[in-house]
């Protein structure tokens, strides 16, 4: 997983970006 992905997860949001 990207760190973007991981900081979208702890945000509550669950968004697949590339």
């Amino acid at each position: 997983m990207s760190p973007y992905l991981t900081s979208f997860f702890r945000r509550g949001k669950i968004i697949q970006t590339g």
